[in-house]
């Protein structure tokens, strides 16, 4: 378990306070890559990658999530993010299957919304913070710590900026919802 950001206490209290308000419900699509092995299975949908290996939202072993994104844009440019930032070159990228996932959910942490940055006491440079540096030096990020907080107080996603799409939006499904069949894949494609 990675060292809880110093500042998850505060952060739990304030979605639990945000939580009481009356959440944001949302249907999207949702688009993201996965390894072919993974794009036909019941793992696509299973959240386990994230919860092995961490993510913006969630420290290793946290809890499970979903990544996606809005618009099929923001989802390559994050997948190459990603690959990037674990350091493999684009001409070494194996081919992906690109999934088109319809998402209904009750109760979304919205950090697209100014308003609700606010309460969190939260900007735009706060969530593009790289995270990965923490997780490696076993430390929980702020945006894991953000994710974490949405996660107990009952959220089923945060949606929040992308950090390397101007004006991309990411909707990163919790643990919960994905298992009360409230995100069902819609559309597949292969890719190279």
């Amino acid at each position: 378990m990675a060292t809880p950001h110093p500042d998850f206490a505060q952060l739990a209290a304030r979605c639990v306070d945000l939580a009481k308000g009356a959440p944001k419900p949302c249907t999207s699509l949702g688009f993201r890559f996965a390894a072919l092995k993974y794009g036909g299975s019941k793992d696509l949908l299973s959240g386990q990658g994230a919860r092995t290996s961490g993510g913006r939202i969630n420290a290793i072993g946290a809890f499970p999530v979903i990544y996606t994104s809005t618009d099929p844009g923001t989802a390559t440019a994050e997948t190459f993010r990603n690959f990037a930032a674990f350091g493999f070159e684009k001409s070494k990228v194996r081919p992906r299957v690109f999934v088109g996932v319809e998402i209904k959910l009750a109760a979304v942490l919205d950090l697209s919304d100014r308003r609700i940055r606010r309460r969190l006491k939260l900007n735009l440079k706060d969530l593009a913070q790289p995270w990965l540096p923490e997780q490696e030096a076993g430390r929980e990020a702020l945006t894991q710590a953000i994710g974490r907080a949405a996660y107990e107080a009952g959220y089923e996603a945060v949606m929040l900026p992308s950090a390397c799409r101007k004006g991309g939006i990411n909707l990163n499904v919790c643990g919960g919802a994905f298992k009360r069949g409230q995100i069902v894949c819609d559309q597949t494609w292969t890719v190279i």
